[in-house]
């Protein structure tokens, strides 16, 4: 019933949305609150969590990245993002965030049960959105995130993500009806596949995810509600190398 509601808020838009472009998403202090649904394979009781994004403005720590895509190589700096799981206040662990005029790229939640998203594409769209679009995306993924539920290996493996505009809908969400630009993307790797399904609204960045894991685990996030406070500055973390993209 569940993964069947789901279905029920997307109404299809026969004609593109016009959607003004706001102020940027991941602006410093903005909290972003996922409600989680995730259906094990084989299984029909979805479990529920709750997982909030608290942006803590640009990473000062890990200094300017160069992103790379086909079209051009973006030196940026990536925002700080603190992760918090089941509501908890305080964020346990923290990674980035990259927003720009050409592209919204997100590292996913990584802790526990999460660690399987590293082998999932990544959220990410280029901009301005056009249907049709194709992008493909690289990822050198460390042995330290298999696990016996999804994978393991030795050594370093290359994941292949390949992304695509499909189109526009409406989502019926808490926020409100939001017209959103829709993605759909498939990784490949030696050790499995996956796919994402992605909803980005300009003003609020990706406001649905649908996953299906290399395990068959089916996860999806939706955004339930948003808030702009003064978060506290984290004590410095260690920080992940961003890897090329093509």
């Amino acid at each position: 019933m569940l993964l069947g509601g789901v279905s029920l808020l997307m109404a299809c838009q026969e004609q593109p949305v016009q959607v003004p472009i706001p102020a940027k998403a991941f602006r410093e202090g903005r909290k972003l609150t996922y409600q989680v649904a995730q259906v094990a394979l084989g299984r029909q009781q979805a479990q529920l969590d709750t997982v909030v994004l608290t942006s803590f403005g640009p990473d000062l720590d890990m200094g300017v990245d160069t992103f790379r895509t086909a079209q051009f190589a973006l030196l940026t700096r990536q925002t700080k993002l603190g992760y918090s799981y089941d509501a908890h206040a305080a964020p346990h662990n923290f990674s980035g965030v990259i927003e720009h005029d050409s592209l919204l790229w997100l590292h996913p939640p990584r802790q526990g049960a999460y660690a399987v998203l590293e082998l999932s594409p990544f959220p990410y769209i280029q901009l301005p959105a056009k249907l049709g679009h194709r992008w493909t995306w690289d990822l050198t993924v460390g042995e330290q995130w298999g696990n016996p539920q999804w994978a393991t290996w030795q050594g370093n493996i290359q994941m292949r993500s390949q992304y695509q505009v499909v189109g526009q809908q409406e989502l019926r969400t808490p926020l409100g009806l939001l017209p959103c630009w829709r993605v759909r993307a498939h990784a490949s790797s030696p050790v499995g596949n996956s796919s994402l399904d992605l909803w980005h609204h300009p003003a609020h960045g990706f406001v649905q995810l649908d996953y299906r894991t290399i395990n068959g685990t089916h996860l999806i996030f939706k955004l339930v509600a948003e808030s702009v406070e003064h978060p506290v500055k984290p004590f410095s973390l260690p920080n992940y190398q961003l890897s090329a993209a093509d």
